[in-house]
C-alpha cells in the first residue's frame, strides 16, 4: 500500500551492456488509475531522484486518469520541481493523433 491506496510495485533494471544513467527505477502503480504515485531513480551511490503523487491529485477525464500535481525531488542536489497539469482533453481522436503504440521505437 502507498498513501492507502493498492499498488502494484515494479522494479527496472538495464542490461548489464547498457551505459544507462540510473541503475535501477522503482515504482508505485496506482491499481485502480494505473497512474505512478511514487517513482526512485537509483544511481550507483544510491536514490537520486524521487517523483512523488498524492492520490487527492488523481484526476479522470473520460476513462482516462492523470496526476494533476506531481513533486520530483533531487536527494543530492536538495532541489525540487512541482508539477501542475492545469487541463486534459480526452477522446479517442487525441489519442489516436498523438499517440500510437506502432511507433515506438522496438529494442530486441
Amino acid at each position: 500500500d502507498y498513501e492507502k491506496r493498492k499498488v502494484y510495485s515494479l522494479a527496472f533494471t538495464p542490461r548489464a551492456d547498457e551505459a544507462l544513467r540510473y541503475r535501477t527505477i522503482r515504482t508505485l502503480v496506482d491499481k485502480k488509475t494505473c497512474v505512478a504515485l511514487n517513482v526512485e531513480f537509483h544511481e550507483p551511490a544510491g536514490p537520486r531522484k524521487l517523483m512523488t503523487v498524492q492520490p487527492s491529485d488523481l484526476k479522470q477525464v473520460d476513462r482516462y486518469w492523470y496526476a494533476s500535481k506531481a513533486e520530483v525531488r533531487d536527494l543530492k542536489n536538495g532541489t525540487r520541481t512541482r508539477i501542475t497539469v492545469t487541463g486534459v482533453s480526452g477522446g479517442d481522436k487525441l489519442a489516436r493523433r498523438y499517440f500510437s503504440p506502432q511507433s515506438f521505437y522496438l529494442g530486441n
